[in-house]
């Protein structure tokens, strides 16, 4: 998640640079990363990628498409093609991706990413429609290995996840309530001309939205500071410029 917020400002370097040597060097340093994230394998970290630039190339479109732009628009499909090609983590990510996929006759696979996370989301929908008001952060864990152990008593400790969805937890937390708060919280950055107009800014705010969806990283002080530094530190570096990029 930081990684990709790293190269979106990057490739913004890159496209507002003033000097030829910046520009460049601001586009070798998002292309590490692009890479970079290839060579780990993360999931989150490459389909936030791959949205980023299909947007970027998008509004580039939109906005006069320049000569750089074919030299990034080629570099992303040259590291995409050698990565699936030569990278043997990228490789055994998504071959064992594929193979709990398969695994269709079983309702609890261990070690499956997706399953045992639509498993969470299931655990904190019950807990949500049990407790409308909520039951408190500290007894959310044990609720949901309350759940676990009375359907899938052989589930792995290390499997049983915390409910996958910011919605879900703040549900669990503090009840409906909880989820209208944390909806206009999350929301609310998107009432912002500045924010809809600037497509760095907006897709930004977009990801952190789609990270909520799938996670439950703000409920660490890494997805906290993730989330709060990069929007404000962006939101200040868009004030203080005043570059007006439109979308």
């Amino acid at each position: 998640w930081l990684l990709v917020v790293v190269m979106m400002a990057a490739i913004h370097l890159f496209h507002h640079a003033h000097t030829k040597w910046l520009q460049w060097t601001a586009l070798v340093a998002a292309m590490f990363f692009f890479l970079f994230m290839h060579l780990l394998a993360a999931r989150t970290g490459l389909l936030l990628s791959y949205l980023f630039f299909a947007g970027y190339l998008i509004w580039q479109l939109r906005n006069r498409f320049k000569q750089y732009n074919a030299v990034l628009l080629l570099l992303i499909l040259a590291i995409t093609t050698l990565a699936w090609a030569f990278l043997p983590t990228l490789q055994n990510r998504f071959s064992y991706l594929r193979y709990t996929y398969t695994q269709t006759n079983t309702a609890y696979v261990a070690g499956s990413v997706d399953g045992n996370r639509l498993l969470s989301l299931k655990a904190g929908w019950h807990i949500l429609q049990h407790h409308p008001f909520g039951i408190g952060l500290g007894d959310v864990q044990p609720a949901v290995n309350a759940w676990y152990e009375e359907r899938y008593p052989k589930m792995l400790a290390e499997d049983k996840l915390f409910p996958s969805n910011e919605w879900l937890i703040h549900g669990c937390v503090a009840g409906w309530p909880g989820v209208i708060l944390f909806s206009i919280a999350i929301f609310f950055p998107l009432l912002s001309n500045a924010v809809r107009h600037n497509f760095f800014l907006f897709i930004l705010i977009v990801f952190n939205l789609l990270i909520a969806f799938t996670d439950s990283s703000l409920e660490g002080q890494f997805g906290v500071f993730i989330h709060t530094f990069s929007l404000l530190w962006w939101w200040q570096w868009v004030q203080s410029k005043k570059d007006n990029f439109a979308a």
